[in-house]
């Protein structure tokens, strides 16, 4: 910048730091090794940093609002985290990270509008993003590159993921005006992009070499290739004309837990016949060259290690008994517990939550949801029985089990009535708590579409609903903010442990048919 008096140039603190770097550099004579960076005065190496960031306060207002997991999207008063963990720098450009998925081009319009709108939502909390797969740069040459591919591909779809990991469908035309050439019309364009990811298909293109190339018509979908300290895929996508992945633990090679189906063609019947169910026709047809294979493919499964599944708790190999993954999560329960210095009634009503968490997973809408062929035979977890074809897990309505379970034990007679009868008013709150949250509901809320309409009426929902609003703010108030997250942390790690390795019993009827 110049001073309008003087005509003399001012230095900002950050060009005079890069000049610092440059003599530092210099000095070197082209030796930069640790030893002869570390041979340079202290103060100088400090003098040539970039400058710190300003670190914003961070007040108990914002930490309650943080807090608000289960409330989705932006929110009054709820500004992002990352500037209060990285602080704010003005010299710093925004940067905006580009990558590349198959299914942005497979979730279609109609299947969003289908299965709901925070389906793209779902899909990215299943299979996230993971740094493998992301390329980052300044959002002004991400915006170059993205005009010079919308002028070929302005209808393209595009997931627009901004700085709160909420996911927007657009076009590339719509996100990267290519008539927007001027600074004044490539502004908003820029905001709109920045600090965020641009997740597009590849058959776009964009990628060469690992690097942005707006001239390349070809990318790679490398969301697969996440892999362990072996070199081993973690997770792994396929049709239903493809056998499940394995991996191998110890001498033992074991399928991979499944953690989502996506039906892309819901219109058909729910039991319809697909490319698994006619294996040997499908190896006919594609010897005599026929296309069918790929017009039948109906069924994308996505298969996670049970270990490494973001959300084990959906995952597994084989269809599980609702109480045969009950009774596994009350056993990793008391072990977790039982290594605890918590006071006895805690650790009992942890336990009881355990008991008690899945309960809202008996109803026939839930069952139906996960593929069961015989919804009134209670299974907490889908898969494929052996010799059987694999459960059809499809989304059928927003229904939370979580919230099922905390209306079926306020609602509970009998000798679970009397067990709850003798827990004081604040263990009572905990148990109820722990069941709705354990997986990241009831924080502080479930939202209306979540009501269990199969054995309660709308009153008894909503007022379910709002005890859990004000069950919560008084937990925050007694345990505090972190000791409430430790609390839940001990059912959902219970819960995980459990589904990640299912005990090896196994119901006489392998699962249903």
């Amino acid at each position: 910048k110049a001073d309008k008096k003087t005509k003399k140039v001012i230095k900002s603190e950050f060009d005079i730091r890069r000049e610092r770097t440059l003599g530092l550099l210099q000095e070197l004579n082209g030796d930069a090794s640790p030893k002869a960076l570390g041979d340079l005065p202290a103060d100088q190496r400090r003098g040539a940093f970039a400058p710190e960031p300003t670190v914003l306060p961070a007040t108990d207002i914002l930490f309650d609002a943080w807090a608000l997991t289960s409330i989705k999207g932006k929110m009054p008063g709820r500004p992002p985290v990352a500037p209060y963990l990285h602080g704010v720098t003005e010299w710093e450009p925004p940067r905006t990270s580009v990558a590349w998925r198959d299914e942005v081009k497979v979730i279609n319009d109609q299947l969003i509008e289908h299965e709901g709108q925070d389906l793209p939502q779902e899909l990215l909390a299943d299979y996230p993003l993971k740094p493998h797969e992301l390329l980052s740069d300044r959002t002004d040459r991400v915006l170059t590159m993205l005009q010079t591919l919308a002028a070929d591909h302005a209808d393209s779809p595009v997931w627009l993921v901004d700085d709160q990991q909420q996911i927007r469908v657009s076009t590339l035309g719509e996100i990267a005006n290519p008539t927007a050439t001027s600074a004044q019309d490539r502004r908003p364009l820029e905001r709109r992009i920045a600090e965020g990811v641009v997740l597009l298909a590849p058959s776009v293109g964009g990628l060469s070499a690992g690097m942005l190339d707006a001239a390349s018509d070809h990318a790679e979908d490398v969301a697969d290739r996440w892999l362990n300290e072996n070199d081993s895929p973690r997770r792994e996508r396929v049709w239903d004309d493809a056998p499940p992945p394995t991996y191998q633990r110890g001498d033992e090679t074991r399928p991979m837990a499944l953690i989502r189906t996506i039906d892309t063609d819901p219109g058909q019947g729910e039991f319809a016949p697909t490319a698994e169910d006619h294996e040997g026709e499908l190896e006919a047809e594609a010897e005599a060259g026929d296309e069918a294979t790929s017009k039948r493919r109906r069924f994308w499964h996505w298969y996670a290690r049970p270990r490494d599944a973001e959300d084990a708790t959906r995952a597994s190999a084989r269809p599980i008994r609702w109480q045969h993954h009950t009774d596994d999560v009350i056993g990793k329960t008391k072990q977790v517990v039982d290594d605890l210095e918590l006071p006895d009634e805690l650790q009992q009503v942890v336990i009881i939550a355990a008991e008690l968490h899945d309960l809202g997973k008996q109803r026939e809408i839930w069952q139906r949801s996960i593929g069961n062929p015989d919804p009134t035979d209670w299974h907490a977890k889908p898969g494929r029985p052996e010799g059987k074809p694999r459960w059809r897990p499809r989304h059928l309505s927003a229904y939370r089990h979580e919230l099922g379970s905390v209306l079926d034990v306020v609602n509970a007679n009998g000798t679970l009535a009397v067990r709850l009868a003798t827990l004081s008013d604040e263990m009572r709150d905990v148990l109820l708590h722990l069941v709705a949250a354990h997986h990241g509901y009831g924080r502080p809320h479930f939202p209306t579409e979540a009501y269990d309409h199969e054995r309660y009426d709308t009153q008894q929902n909503e007022h379910a609903a709002h005890e859990a609003m004000r069950r919560y703010a008084r937990l925050q108030r007694r345990y505090g903010r972190w000791g409430l997250a430790y609390l839940e942390s001990l059912l959902r790690a219970a819960d995980w442990a459990a589904s990640a390795n299912p005990s090896d019993s196994v119901s006489p009827t392998g699962g249903g048919a």
